[in-house]
């Protein structure tokens, strides 16, 4: 993957330093970047919907990611 904002050189060295994780780092390093993935999304629908209890916002965030239909029409609209 090449990135608009990294020279090749750093890149590279990215690449690198990737490839020498072992086996279980790269293991951690996918969780961490998951958790942190998770949690932007989560802040952002928080900002975007602050009225949703902590429940009703992890329906509309597994909602929102996996398009699964979660959502409780008859408690809340969460298209405003």
């Amino acid at each position: 993957m090449f990135s608009a904002d990294t020279s090749d050189r750093m890149e590279q060295l990215q690449i690198d330093i990737h490839r020498a994780l072992s086996p279980e780092q790269r293991y951690a390093l996918g969780v961490m970047m998951s958790d942190d993935l998770r949690d932007v999304a989560l802040d952002g629908l928080r900002d975007r919907h602050p009225q949703l209890p902590q429940a009703d916002l992890l329906r509309l965030y597994v909602d929102t990611l996996l398009g699964w239909g979660v959502r409780s029409p008859s408690r809340h609209d969460w298209s405003q």
